[in-house]
């Protein structure tokens, strides 16, 4: 799981290797660009969060990306999956799939392009579907 952290890397680095190192609450990912350390934290669960928000609130975070999965293991691991206690398969399935699609991020897909260039203008786009706060 991590999706989302993963997305955004590749989608602003597409040829950056992305490295990990397992920590004792949460992934640490880096990326390097230009000679310098891009780094990236994903945590599983909400509760192994606070020492990174305190980072960051304190400015003292060295984390580009912060992403929260609030279930432990990600969305795989959540309550509308079925139910099991061991994610490894499904995850392994993820991956494959990730492997075998033939679009795998955003840019690359013609028909969701084509949906914004033809169809919806920046300020619809906006109003439909980002967050209003």
């Amino acid at each position: 799981s991590g999706g989302v952290a993963d997305a955004v890397i590749k989608n602003l680095y597409p040829n950056a290797k992305i490295f990990e190192k397992q920590k004792s609450n949460f992934v640490e990912k880096y990326i390097v660009i230009d000679n310098k350390k891009l780094y990236f934290a994903q945590i599983q669960g909400v509760t192994n969060t606070k020492k990174i928000i305190e980072e960051a609130l304190s400015n003292n975070c060295k984390y580009s990306l912060i992403e929260v999965m609030a279930c432990s293991g990600g969305c795989i691991g959540g309550p509308g999956q079925p139910n099991s206690n061991d994610i490894s398969n499904r995850r392994e399935i993820l991956k494959f799939s990730q492997k075998s699609a033939q679009i795998t991020n955003s840019r690359d897909n013609k028909i969701l392009c084509d949906l914004y260039t033809k169809y919806i203008d920046e300020k619809t786009a906006k109003q439909l579907l980002h967050e209003k706060r």
